[in-house]
């Protein structure tokens, strides 16, 4: 009896291992365990839809800034991966959604981004803002191109109102959901505050749910300065 699965066959680095003989009598039978080691690496083929959604409240001057600052280096360096398209969106308190849908014109991109404000459209007026809507409205909206790898990275410093016109989270991570949504999400807090604060009676961790819904991750404790480089790494 022999076995052999080579490194060429499945484009592994290797598999250990690569080869196995013995000899079987009637009856017998034998298990091989393989190990098959495949190094991490970057993709560049991969078609991209990528969302970024802003807290534009007046809370977020800095952090706003930081990514418009740092734009072009984020658009260049995630355009690498392959065949990538952008939209830009926000949310405030209490609408949001798209200003730019998706498209590979990074002129118009980096616009959009740019038209970032901190209090504007709203200024948001009390420590919840309209995550949910923004999020939701983004789901729903975008031009999902088929059969890409869908994300929302968006930024902010506070949690998303639960419950009347907001929606509940359920309903949220539905519409992300339905359109195989990834949420990279980067909390100027923690664990437990900023986005990730109890809010309108839900328990803290609002962030961490809908990362942990979507498969996505949460990128704690970034401030305003850190924002661009955290928006490349999520």
């Amino acid at each position: 009896c022999s076995s052999d699965l080579s490194p060429v066959m499945v484009l592994a680095d290797s598999i250990n291992p690569s080869s196995f003989t013995t000899s079987l009598g009637v009856g017998e039978s034998v298990t091989i365990n393989k190990t098959v080691t495949i190094t991490e690496g970057v993709p560049t083929t991969a078609k991209v839809d990528v969302v970024f959604v802003a807290d534009t409240t007046g809370s977020m001057a800095g952090q706003i800034a930081s990514a418009q600052a740092g734009a072009s280096s984020i658009l260049s360096t995630l355009s690498g991966l392959g065949d990538v398209r952008f939209g830009v969106g926000f949310y405030g308190d209490p609408s949001g959604g798209l200003t730019q849908n998706l498209t590979s014109n990074f002129s118009a991109v980096t616009t959009a981004i740019n038209n970032w404000q901190a209090g504007v459209p709203e200024g948001g007026g009390d420590f919840p803002e309209a995550n949910l809507i923004g999020w939701t409205n983004v789901a729903n909206d975008a031009l999902w191109r088929d059969d890409s790898r869908r994300f929302i990275v968006t930024f902010g410093d506070a949690p998303g109102h639960v419950g009347g016109i907001y929606g509940t989270e359920t309903q949220a991570v539905s519409a992300l959901n339905a359109e195989d949504i990834q949420m990279e999400i980067i909390n100027t807090g923690t664990s437990t505050s900023g986005m990730n604060s109890s809010v309108d009676g839900e328990p803290a961790g609002q962030a961490n749910r809908f990362a942990d819904a979507t498969g996505g991750e949460v990128f704690n404790g970034f401030n305003s300065s850190g924002t661009a480089t955290a928006i490349i790494n999520a």
